[in-house]
């Protein structure tokens, strides 16, 4: 479904999002192929950064509002910590997106673009915080952080201590 939101968002045809959804779910091996190769999060991600760019093409196309700029920057904090890959599939996508529509639409709007590329970096940034401060204190330590000491009922599914 992700796919027939993206799909919509750029052609705002219909038919286009139904064939491109069908097209993805039942005759594209690609992600069945991810699931059973183990890789959930990347497969997440994916399905992630279509939203993610569906949504920055309507941010776009409806002149930058601050609502939608505090929407992707949840969705950016999301996919964040899905996978990098995605992430890297992201950067590619946004800037593809906005080289696209560079000289229609964000170049006669450029101080509404970075006010709500400001707010978009701030939410994402904020959501993103917790992982980028446990990241940071990792990199000093040299090792992941010690949360706490583990025992027998860590590797139990059991809830009873």
């Amino acid at each position: 479904l992700s796919v027939a939101f993206v799909a919509f968002s750029i052609t705002k045809s219909r038919w286009i999002a139904i064939i491109s959804a069908i097209l993805t779910g039942v005759i594209v091996i690609f992600p069945t192929y991810m699931l059973g190769w183990g890789r959930y999060s990347q497969l997440l991600g994916l399905g992630f950064l279509a939203v993610l760019l569906g949504c920055i093409w309507n941010w776009v196309e409806d002149t930058f509002p601050i609502g939608e700029s505090c929407i992707i920057g949840i969705l950016a904090a999301g996919l964040a910590f899905t996978h990098y890959r995605v992430v890297f599939m992201a950067v590619v996508g946004i800037l593809l997106i906005f080289f696209y529509t560079h000289f229609t639409v964000v170049k006669r709007n450029i101080k509404k673009w970075l006010i709500g590329c400001f707010y978009a970096f701030l939410v994402a940034g904020f959501y993103g915080s917790s992982w980028l401060i446990h990241y940071a204190q990792s990199r000093v330590i040299g090792s992941s952080i010690f949360l706490q000491k583990s025992n027998a009922l860590f590797f139990s599914i059991s809830f009873s201590s």
